[in-house]
């Protein structure tokens, strides 16, 4: 049916996580569309199949004591759009106005707001740590050799150290699940606007040195047309503009006060670059992109459908191209973003679609 879609991230966890977010990305998709609520009632239809597939897991072979999975799943109809989600991987809507407002969602730069389809499950939440407690279940981080806290916080037994799962809901996990880990989904529905752009789907190796503010800045550039990519140009230029006359009024002022080099060096550091990171312990670099050998393949066989303009070293395109180069620049970052500051790469899964709410027609990538 073209005028409805089902997209799903699915990160696996433990040793058997890649059969068990597998089976889950094969199943799932069948049990929503065979449920006799699906067209008159979708959330319900999510939850049911949620909980029927974890269910199935029990009995498909697949050792899911201490394995588990992930999920984000959006089902767009039309102008609707259904999120259910277990766990850590999340879904945004990326909307842009061409005016800057700081009524609705979190305001990125450029008039670029990041609109939260789905809530982590961590178990810093209180009423996920408290449903866990009143299961029998303990929440607490690892610890250290001298007892101190390490890490997020996790699910145990009371009286053995396992299963130490970092999420309150998941499908498989049945160790966890005697405990209260949920397979639940929480369910959030929204209505597409004519400036909602994209969405984005991604697991948590993505959401670990990227907020959703940030993803939705880096990717911007390609989800944009040709008119408003020259727009974001001149607001640009002249926000530099701006920001130079700024930075000339404080050296004249802190000059003619007698500050010291010192300060006047500080200050310019502070306002000539990007704001720090939150966190000091991540280190981040400017971001310097190039399409990879794959996209420039897609752009080569989708040439007919791709109109670009170059801004700044960044391309606007037409067509499912934007998506599938969008999408390799936020896995891209992220994986350098691991690979500076963890010996470990978790798992990076993403998946970006354009939406058009005058257009139920969909382009989409993932990677």
């Amino acid at each position: 049916d073209s005028g409805q879609f089902f997209f799903g991230v699915f990160d696996g966890h433990g040793i058997m996580g890649h059969e068990v977010s597998r089976y889950i990305a094969h199943r799932l998709p069948q049990r929503v569309s065979g449920e006799r609520a699906f067209v008159c009632d979708p959330p319900a239809a999510l939850r049911r199949a949620f909980m029927g597939c974890n269910g199935e897991l029990k009995g498909c072979g697949i050792p899911v004591e201490f394995s588990g999975t992930t999920a984000a799943c959006v089902l767009v109809r039309g102008n609707t759009c259904v999120c259910a989600n277990l766990g850590d991987s999340r879904a945004l809507v990326g909307r842009y106005t061409h005016t800057p407002s700081g009524s609705v969602g979190s305001v990125c730069a450029g008039g670029w707001s990041a609109h939260a389809l789905s809530n982590d499950h961590k178990l810093e939440i209180p009423a996920e740590k408290k449903r866990i407690e009143e299961f029998g279940g303990c929440v607490r981080a690892y610890t250290d050799v001298d007892g101190s806290p390490m890490g997020p916080l996790r699910v145990w037994l009371k009286d053995q150290d396992l299963p130490g799962l970092a999420m309150s809901r998941s499908f498989g996990d049945t160790v966890a699940q005697s405990v209260g880990v949920s397979c639940e989904p929480e369910i959030h529905t929204h209505t597409l606007t004519e400036e909602d752009r994209c969405i984005i789907i991604a697991s948590d190796g993505v959401w670990e040195f990227i907020d959703s503010e940030e993803a939705l800045q880096l990717v911007s550039p390609f989800l944009l047309t040709h008119t408003e990519v020259e727009r974001e140009r001149e607001r640009r230029e002249r926000d530099r503009f701006l920001t130079e006359r700024k930075d000339t009024h404080m050296s004249n002022t802190s000059s003619n006060s007698g500050a010291g080099e010192s300060d006047r060096e500080s200050e310019t550091t502070a306002s000539d670059g990007a704001p720090p990171p939150k966190d000091p312990k991540i280190r981040k670099s400017p971001v310097r992109f190039s399409l990879g050998a794959e996209t420039k393949k897609r752009l080569k066989d989708a040439e007919t459908e791709t109109a670009f303009s170059k801004i700044d070293g960044t391309f606007a395109l037409t067509g499912s191209a934007r998506a599938a180069a969008a999408c390799e620049l936020l896995v891209r970052v992220a994986t350098e973003r691991w690979q500076r500051n963890e010996e470990v790469i978790d798992d990076i899964t993403c998946t970006i679609i354009l939406v058009n709410a005058k257009n139920p027609l969909i382009d989409r990538s993932i990677c």
